[in-house]
């Protein structure tokens, strides 16, 4: 595939990405807290403890799964921008600091967005975690690529 077509749909899935969390963001505390219920109902159903489980134990897997939210969201965002970075001529360390530079400069527009949102605000913690997100990406890839291109005989008996 040629490079143009490529950057144009890694371009595209990042905008989704960021309409994506815009759209989480945008969010009243109330709306926002309700989802997070609503996962945790499910988590708890799935492994049977939803009649076992105190409110407080509740409150904190919300807490866990929000954030649990916020690091896989920017997981996928470090993917893909990654991706559309490999579309130009640059060289891995600067991938790699694009990648996560971009990635946490949108954590942080994300978090002043919601100092405007009702109920909600702004937090640093997020934006560490998100930015973590971003990191564990770039290091998934950087795994995979070092193992692509390790050789690794595909018959044993040939390296004999």
């Amino acid at each position: 595939m040629k490079n143009n077509k490529k950057r144009l749909i890694f371009l595209i899935l990042i905008l989704l990405w960021m309409l994506m969390i815009f759209n989480f963001s945008n969010q009243t505390s109330e709306k926002s807290g309700g989802l997070s219920k609503q996962v945790t109902d499910v988590v708890l159903k799935v492994v049977r403890k939803q009649n076992t489980t105190t409110n407080s134990q509740k409150k904190e897997l919300e807490h866990i799964i929000r954030k649990c939210a916020h690091f896989s969201i920017y997981f996928l965002g470090g993917i893909i921008i990654y991706n559309l970075i490999t579309t130009y001529p640059i060289n891995l360390p600067k991938r790699i600091l694009l990648t996560q530079g971009l990635g946490t400069l949108y954590a942080c527009t994300d978090e002043f967005h919601q100092l405007f949102t009702p109920g909600r605000g702004a937090s640093i913690k997020d934006v560490v975690i998100d930015s973590s997100g971003i990191l564990l990406s770039l290091i998934v890839i950087i795994l995979f690529k070092k193992i692509k291109s390790t050789n690794i005989p595909t018959n044993i008996s040939k390296s004999f």
